[in-house]
């Protein structure tokens, strides 16, 4: 479904039925293994692994799925949100921190380079939260390279804070390696419902 336009050339679809998931899919396993074979992960992403993170996380209720599409119909971004108790790992590295059941993770967010610097990341990011349930989800987390990146600064100019959390994430690398990289958990408060 069309959410919105960005610029003139781009539109911004939300990803709701099986049918819109199973179109977008493939373009969004290319988009997602140029896009992390860059700096600062350098990730050898298989399709394989691609597919999987796709799967996993739009197969919960509550996804939030976002793809900017070119007038070619490649995906250049998207951003994918779920609620913070579907991602075990994740959760547990913040247990104490959010409130697990009110919170939602920002999973993935792209941007291929030729789009990088127009405001894309950002507009993905706030389209994502403006689709939250605000009566019912008051925190927002994700994580960020623990190396110092643009993104980082894109979110903390979002109101995003770091909270002092990182965790070690193991992946295929560009040079044929496999090894770790940190990451660092950034948060937002998004409202003040009476949480448990």
């Amino acid at each position: 479904m069309l959410l919105s336009r960005f610029d003139d050339d781009l539109r911004i679809e939300h990803l709701q039925t099986p049918e819109e998931l199973a179109n977008w899919r493939q373009r969004f396993i290319d988009s997602y293994r140029v896009i992390f074979r860059g700096p600062p992960y350098l990730e050898d992403m298989t399709e394989e692994l691609a597919g999987f993170s796709w799967d996993y996380l739009t197969g919960h209720p509550g996804h939030i799925t976002l793809v900017a599409v070119n007038p070619e119909e490649v995906v250049v971004g998207f951003g994918i949100a779920v609620p913070l108790t579907v991602t075990r790992l994740v959760a547990a590295q913040l247990a104490g921190l959010v409130p697990h059941k009110y919170t939602y993770y920002l999973a993935e967010l792209g941007v291929l380079d030729a789009y990088r610097g127009r405001g894309l990341g950002r507009v993905l990011i706030h389209e994502r939260i403006k689709l939250m349930d605000h009566k019912l989800y008051s925190h927002v987390v994700l994580r960020v390279s623990a190396k110092r990146h643009p993104s980082a600064d894109l979110y903390e100019s979002m109101g995003f804070v770091d909270m002092g959390v990182y965790m070690d994430v193991s992946n295929p690398r560009i040079d044929g390696t496999v090894s770790s990289d940190r990451r660092l958990f950034m948060s937002k408060v998004l409202s003040l419902v009476d949480v448990e």
